[in-house]
């Protein structure tokens, strides 16, 4: 498996609102996740069973 071009970083699983996909770096998933309203989670590796989708909520809201 190779990274797609122009990547930096490592790559890994990127789960957000409507799906996982893989070979996407952390940064690529924090924006993708910014456009579909902050909900991702990014993981190095391959997509497993055990990633969800839709990603909690990120940034998380703050607690008072």
């Amino acid at each position: 498996m190779s990274p797609r071009p122009g990547t930096t970083g490592p790559v890994g699983c990127c789960c957000t609102f409507g799906d996982c996909r893989k070979d996407f770096t952390q940064e690529e998933c924090a924006k993708e996740g910014q456009f579909q309203g902050w909900t991702f989670t990014w993981h190095a590796g391959a997509c497993t069973a055990s990633d969800t989708y839709p990603a909690p909520d990120r940034p998380a809201a703050p607690q008072r």
